[in-house]
This record gives C-alpha cells, structure tokens and sequence, in this order.
C-alpha cells in the first residue's frame, strides 16, 4: 500500500516538476523578446541621434520622414513591450503556482518517507525489546 502511495507521489511531483519547468521556460521566452525589444527601441534611439541631422539641402525633405518612422517604431516596439511585461507578470504568477505546488508534493514525498523511517525504527526497537525480553526469561 506504502508502496502505491510513494509511486503515485512521485508520478505527481514529476508531473508538477514538468509544469513547473515548461511555465519558466515560456517565462524566458518572454522576458528574452522583451529584452530584444528593449534593445531595439536603444538602437532606434542611438540611430536617432547620429542619423536624425540634416546634412545638406538634398536631405532635408528625407530627415523627417525618417525621424517620423523611427518614433513611430519605437512606439510600436514600446506598445509590444508593455503587452508582453503584462503577459509574463501574469506567467510569473503561474510559475510561482507551479512552484508551491511542486513544494506540496515534496513535502509530501518527505513527510512519506520519514512516516516510513520511523515505523522501520519502531519495528526494530519491538524486535530488540523481544529479544531481550526472551533472553531475559531464559536467564
């Protein structure tokens, strides 16, 4: 009986484990686009900065309209960014789930084997006292 208990632990703390495991990974995922995002929006704002002056009358038409693009990028790479910083709060929430409920079945699986260890040891110690207890009597 002990036995089908600790198997049916184990099976459910890998299982947590694997939750736990794919959640941090769509968490990576996620936090890794934010971060290729973050350094994008660095790059238009660098681009911004060297390329947005106007470096003779043949460019001049050409300055705002490429100054007007990269805003209007940034922006858009702003706007993903924030959706995205929403969505892995809320997957850091799911993790952290997956976390407490891995933490369950360990203590569980624990808690199992210490239950077993101390009715191992009360076997033991009835066995040792029956055992004194007969030599006592043959004496």
């Amino acid at each position: 009986m002990a036995s089908r208990r600790d198997h049916a632990l184990s099976v459910m703390r890998r299982l947590a484990d694997e939750k736990l495991r794919d959640e941090a990974q769509g968490l990576g995922a996620l936090r890794a686009k934010i971060g290729a995002l973050r350094q994008g929006q660095e790059r238009i704002l660098s681009r911004l900065e060297t390329e947005a002056h106007v470096g003779g009358i043949e460019t001049a038409p050409y300055v705002g309209s490429f100054v007007r693009a990269m805003r209007a990028e940034h922006a858009r790479m702003e706007t993903e960014a924030r959706g995205l910083e929403r969505r892995a709060a809320e997957q850091q929430d799911r993790v952290m789930e997956r976390f407490r409920e891995q933490q369950v079945f360990t203590r569980l699986e624990a808690a199992e084997a210490e239950a077993r260890a101390d009715e191992a040891t009360r076997r033991e110690t009835a066995a040792l006292e029956e055992a004194a207890l007969t030599r006592w009597r043959r004496g």
